[in-house]
């Protein structure tokens, strides 16, 4: 059970770590003109319309309100994080193949079912390539940050990747306690 809650932690950790990565990107990509409004902001607009202040859909992003919408989203990143790390446990793929992994199903999720439907997010047949390729990669990296982050803070953390020491990690252990006065 302590392994679980370790695992746990440190994925909350990486997600935590991968949100802010994130974060960035995504203020990059509004900078650059790739997105008009980042997404967590939209979540907020979109929540704010649905609970009757319609008028705020036609104010301009104060920065209280991106600093609460990337908040909001920091803390969903390291929730989404402790769920891989509680996950972390039951697949055997090296941290970067785990958190890839992750990370553009949950693109996919977000950006083809869930963001839709909600009407947070275009249908994903009308959003341009160049917009799909951003997102994936952005959430690519999230993913990735993730399993990298998780599977070092992670007591079960090894070289090889998987998170699993193996024989020769442990010989290699041993030398070394062998070696010191």
């Amino acid at each position: 059970m302590q392994s679980m809650t370790r695992d746990i932690a440190a994925g909350a950790a990486g997600g935590l770590a991968g949100g802010i990565v994130m974060s960035g990107a995504m203020v990059m990509a509004e900078h650059f003109g790739l997105e008009p409004m980042t997404p967590p902001v939209k979540v907020g607009r979109w929540a704010s319309y649905h609970a009757g202040n319609r008028e705020r859909l036609k104010e301009d992003v104060t920065v209280r309100e991106e600093a609460f919408a990337e908040t909001g989203h920091l803390v969903a990143s390291a929730a989404l994080g402790a769920a891989f790390g509680a996950l972390r446990g039951q697949v055997a793929l090296p941290p970067v193949v785990s958190g890839l992994a992750f990370g553009l199903g949950l693109y996919a999720i977000n950006y083809g079912a869930l963001g839709p439907a909600l009407t947070v997010t275009k249908k994903p047949w009308n959003v341009s390539p160049v917009q799909h390729a951003e997102r994936a990669a952005i959430h690519a990296v999230f993913g990735m940050v993730i399993g990298l982050v998780a599977n070092a803070l992670s007591k079960g953390g090894s070289p090889n990747g998987n998170g699993r020491r193996g024989r020769g990690d442990e010989r290699h252990r041993r030398d070394e306690t062998r070696r010191r006065p």
